[in-house]
């Protein structure tokens, strides 16, 4: 698949998955065990899971290493959900 068609889907993704995500959160932040806003402009799917960043350059720290922040943002929202309840 051409990276415009790729990047054209993805971009329909983004907007179908959004309407059903309400507030949008900024993952690096929950990396940091923090909850933001994030940016729609600014997305990685991985693991399956979309994953918003406030802005291009936290987009780039994420990225760094994908792996090991998603595994960080995912601990620290799990952990945010318990001191919720």
């Amino acid at each position: 698949m051409p990276l415009r068609a790729l990047r054209s889907a993805q971009l329909q993704f983004v907007q179908i998955a959004l309407k059903s995500v309400s507030p949008s959160l900024y993952v690096m932040p929950l990396a940091m065990g923090r909850v933001e806003d994030a940016d729609p402009n600014y997305f990685v799917v991985h693991d399956g899971k979309l994953l918003l960043q406030r802005n291009e350059k936290a987009h780039i720290m994420f990225a760094k290493d994908l792996d090991g922040n998603h595994k960080k943002a995912d601990a620290n929202w799990a952990k945010l959900q318990e001191e919720a309840f």
